[in-house]
């Protein structure tokens, strides 16, 4: 059976060296590796493509927070979110840069606030801490990151 079973990795299957040495020959065509890769999408990516879709197409969007990924990666997202008017820190608009493990939603994203110095007890340089965003090591399903969280709710 030609190309074996199961799923193929970056490589297609080709015809079988003369020196008798198995192994995928490289994918050479840029078009290809393209077409490879996003049929070969890990579950990560399914997930923030689905987060991503998830905010855009909200029927009540979120007020004063927006976010996306960058061009050139899925895995880098930036994002703003506007302080409440009623705060302390009103009219502030905080630009913040999540960016998202390859396991992801098994594991948290990590935050980064840019430009701004805040002084605020969850924010530590220009990482902001917060619970959600701590692995669940406790074994403790309310305590720490779930796979459940989306984008949307990193934001809120």
């Amino acid at each position: 059976m030609r190309g074996g079973r199961g799923r193929g990795g970056l490589f297609e299957r080709g015809p079988r060296p003369v020196n008798n040495e198995r192994g995928p020959r490289p994918v050479n065509n840029a078009a290809q590796l393209r077409s490879t890769i996003l049929n070969h999408q890990s579950n990560s990516i399914r997930r923030l493509q689905k987060d991503l879709k998830e905010l855009r197409d909200s029927e009540i969007p979120l007020v004063g927070v927006s976010a996306a990924p960058l061009d050139d990666s899925i895995f880098t997202w930036h994002g703003n979110i506007r302080a409440p008017a009623d705060s302390v820190y009103a009219g502030a608009v905080f630009h913040i840069e999540m960016i998202f493990p390859q396991d992801y939603p098994c594991s948290p994203p990590s935050l980064t606030i840019f430009a701004c110095k805040i002084n605020h007890p969850n924010v530590f340089g220009n990482v902001l801490c917060l619970d959600m965003l701590q692995p669940n090591s406790k074994g403790k399903w309310y305590e720490g990151w779930n796979s459940a969280y989306t984008v949307e709710s990193v934001l809120i």
